[in-house]
């Protein structure tokens, strides 16, 4: 589709009904909505449709997995609405008739169907794997009728940043770099804001196993490929009869991680309490408990704690006492992932995804200790209260981080098959 759509000399674009069968107005039926004058007196009144990109913001069209490619290649593109056609190419913008406050930056309502030339930006390729991160954040938003159409319905787009930017590619629409000459990275890092429900067709490393919008965090939370691990993921390419893209490519991914075995707890606040940090809330939220390294004081229960986002909540038959994760940190331990995953016996695979960052508060890993043990629990999960005693503490972790976490260091690293 990229060919096609990159070809085309305009892309007629329907953002207006349900489904491609409702037609153009003002060509194939009558638009729904005119401008329409009335007298009172001395005084004229015209009603006036809101803005034609906001119309088109708010359309069907906008929220459809397969139109995504659709606005995002074409060169021209001429939409058509129940009030307005509005004209843009990567030049230049024009819209018909009396526009309710109209003005050059409302394109910027269009920005997540628009590739970053007709925004103002002159190149589109040369951000590489971020672009397409950014990419695959605002597609992953959109509805699909069929989930085995994920891949197809985005390829347009990942071929045609593959020809731009050549030492850059993707496999199941994540990103990875293998030159030698720069950080060998896949971008597996990415969470869910809440739960998602699971394609099975797709591995559950790569966002498009999942419907529900995603997020990448920075480069330093990114998996740093190993030579090992490069070549893996080569040798996976050619497997996949040299498409990197078909359905037919392998869908396990081989890596070498340091794994690990967590608790996981839910943790509410006691109700009526407003002065605890917007990490507990009265509602239950999960959180990894790790260990503190050599800077544990003699008989305190201290740990740490990561907030724990599920692509999926776990089974019924999962062990949340023995939680498996995959660590992902940069040299200095200030950027830390966990990847939590499932042991299916043969391979591992993806449920959630905790992460923290130093430098950004509502990312910062947690000191806590003091919680009361209740008797109730969260989908299994053992659930704790903080409460406003003496003995508890709850602060956010922002010195003693390579003390506190030495041990991630010396952890042994094993290779595991992610699918």
């Amino acid at each position: 589709m990229d060919s096609i759509y990159t070809s085309a000399v305009l892309t007629l674009i329907a953002a207006v009904g349900d489904d491609s069968a409702y037609g153009l107005p003002g060509v194939s039926k009558e638009r729904r909505v005119r401008y329409r004058d009335a007298a009172v007196g001395d005084i004229c009144v015209s009603y006036v449709p809101p803005t034609v990109h906001r119309v088109i913001n708010r359309s069907r069209w906008s929220t459809r997995g397969w139109t995504f490619q659709e606005g995002y290649l074409s060169r021209r593109r001429l939409y058509f609405t129940e009030s307005a056609v509005l004209f843009i190419c990567n030049q230049l913008q024009e819209y018909e008739g009396f526009q309710r406050c109209a003005s050059e930056s409302d394109v910027f309502m269009l920005e997540g169907t628009l590739n970053p030339r007709a925004l103002g930006v002159r190149s589109d390729g040369a951000s590489g794997h971020h672009q397409v991160m950014r990419l695959i954040e605002r597609y992953s938003a959109r509805e699909l009728s069929y989930d085995y159409d994920a891949l197809n319905a985005i390829l347009g787009v990942l071929n045609y940043h593959r020809a731009k930017d050549q030492p850059n590619d993707t496999i199941w629409g994540i990103p990875y770099r293998l030159a030698q000459a720069e950080q060998r990275i896949i971008c597996i890092s990415w969470r869910h804001a809440s739960t998602a429900i699971r394609r099975p067709d797709y591995p559950s490393w790569s966002p498009l196993g999942w419907n529900g919008s995603v997020e990448f965090p920075a480069d330093l939370h990114q998996f740093e490929l190993s030579e090992k691990d490069a070549s893996s993921i080569s040798d996976h390419v050619q497997n996949g009869i040299g498409n990197r893209h078909l359905g037919e490519s392998p869908r396990y991914l081989r890596i070498t991680v340091k794994l690990h075995r967590f608790p996981v707890v839910s943790i509410v606040r006691a109700g009526g309490v407003d002065r605890w940090d917007t990490d507990l809330t009265e509602w239950p939220r999960a959180f990894l408990v790790l260990p503190i390294g050599g800077a544990t004081r003699d008989g305190a229960d201290m740990k740490l704690y990561m907030h724990v986002l599920w692509d999926k909540e776990p089974p019924d038959d999962y062990d949340c006492t023995q939680t498996i994760c995959a660590i992902i940190h940069d040299k200095d331990l200030r950027f830390l992932s966990m990847m939590v995953l499932r042991d299916h016996g043969t391979h591992y695979e993806r449920i959630g995804f905790a992460m923290t960052e130093l430098s950004i508060h509502d990312h910062m890993m947690k000191i806590g200790e003091g919680f009361v043990v209740l008797d109730s629990s969260t989908n299994g999960i053992q659930t704790l209260r903080a409460k406003d005693t003496p003995g508890f503490l709850w602060r956010s972790l922002t010195d003693g981080h390579e003390e506190y976490l030495s041990w991630i260091r010396h952890a042994e690293s094993v290779t595991i098959r992610l699918g």
